[in-house]
């Protein structure tokens, strides 16, 4: 089963890998390269506020699954003893 699992990540990855590779920006077409501005509310919220609590709600996310599992198991040993 862990085989399949490896293959098929290995599989999936290969994909994503080979359309970064080959992903370019036309050149008959208008690109704005300007660096972001921190400086303006929107950006400063999509670029960094955003993501940091997705972090964070993520963490929060797993420790809280992981702990219920874990209470879980000890009450299931408590009602087996």
């Amino acid at each position: 089963m862990r085989n399949i699992k490896k293959i098929s990540l290995s599989i999936v990855s290969a994909f994503f890998v080979n359309l970064v590779l080959r992903a370019q920006i036309p050149t008959h077409l208008e690109v704005d390269t300007d660096p972001v501005n921190f400086y303006e509310w929107p950006n400063l919220l999509v670029y960094i506020v955003l993501p940091v609590l997705l972090v964070v709600f993520f963490i929060w996310w797993r420790r809280n699954k992981i702990r219920q599992r874990n209470k879980l198991k000890s009450d299931l040993d408590k009602d087996v003893k």
